[in-house]
């Protein structure tokens, strides 16, 4: 997991004290004991008792726990999956996932498989600062190329590369869509409390 905690949602004040079941942390096996009282602070004592070094377990409350990795690995800080019995999926229901964020077509447009491929950027950058990009596949997209007239190709005007007719102020343009050419869109993880985002676009894709 890349951020390196995880917090039970545990409703059931039953939920740990089904003898023997486990969970792996870290690839380690911490089994739960005999608990009638089904209290979260038996399993956290376990998880900080047994051999890892980077895991530290907290009780919330007295039905769920927090589970926190501080492996100096970038992005890899902590693992955890289930092991024998319920506990991990249906009981203590650990949610190694936690839902932030929904991306949706950034044009809303439909019909052009958005989320055909999905993929990470594998770079971890030399300060190990957690910034990969996300890359998303429309394959059924259709590229818009703008058109115009008289282009001003005099390098050292002030409106070199630029149209020099237009319509209505400005205000009505032309363009050529190529249907279903593709797309790949591409996104950057942002501390959004500083940097707020903004959406980019090639204007003349070649």
């Amino acid at each position: 997991m890349r951020f390196g905690s995880v917090t039970t949602k545990n409703t059931n004040t039953a939920t740990f004290s089904a003898q023997l079941d486990s969970l792996f942390i870290d690839d380690y096996e911490v089994k739960i004991a005999l608990n009638d009282s089904a209290n979260s602070s038996n399993l956290v004592g376990e998880i900080n008792s047994a051999s890892l070094t980077s895991i530290t377990a907290t009780a919330v409350g007295s039905t769920n726990m927090t589970i926190t990795g501080s492996a100096g690995v970038a992005n890899k800080k902590l693992k955890v999956r289930p092991g024998t019995g319920t506990t991990f999926r249906a009981l203590a229901e650990v949610e190694p996932f936690k839902f932030t964020q929904k991306l949706n077509h950034p044009l809303l447009a439909e019909n052009e498989n958005f989320g055909r491929v999905i993929a990470f950027d594998k770079h971890i950058p030399i300060d190990t600062v957690a910034e990969q990009r996300l890359v998303i596949s429309s394959d059924r997209a259709s590229t818009q190329l703008r058109m115009g007239l008289d282009r001003d190709l005099v390098t050292t005007s002030p409106t070199y590369d630029q149209f020099t007719t237009t319509f209505d102020a400005d205000s009505t343009k032309y363009i050529d869509k190529v249907s279903q050419s593709g797309a790949a869109y591409i996104y950057d993880l942002l501390d959004s409390s500083v940097t707020p985002g903004s959406a980019q676009s090639i204007a003349q894709p070649t």
